[in-house]
């Protein structure tokens, strides 16, 4: 599952522009699993430097962005282990209702 973490130089971001970065980024965040073939972490990776360079008017290239896989097993998040690649809704469905409604409330 992943973690962000984005730095950028005092001052160089105005509060505007890092709100519109953790909205891009939490919108790409669906799309990252462990388990993702190449082809689709080089598309993340893609559309998260696209996003940053645009929202900060950067160079593109002065943009850098890494991809640290975590496997499911090794991450445990609202007291549950993840599920693996492709079981999300049956890990979903076997989850408690209160919890089940929490976590659709967050969506």
């Amino acid at each position: 599952m992943p973690t962000y973490v984005c730095w950028s130089a005092v001052g160089l971001l105005s509060t505007e522009q890092r709100a519109q970065i953790a909205k891009a980024i939490t919108t790409i965040h669906a799309d990252i699993r462990s388990g993702r073939s190449e082809e689709q972490k080089k598309a993340i990776l893609e559309r998260i430097a696209t996003k940053f360079s645009a929202i900060t008017r950067g160079a593109r290239e002065d943009v850098w962005v890494y991809l640290s896989d975590i496997a499911a097993e090794g991450v445990l998040e609202f007291g549950q282990v993840l599920p693996q690649t492709g079981q999300e809704e049956v890990w979903f469905a076997k989850l408690p209702t209160a919890l089940q409604e929490r976590l659709k409330a967050l969506s």
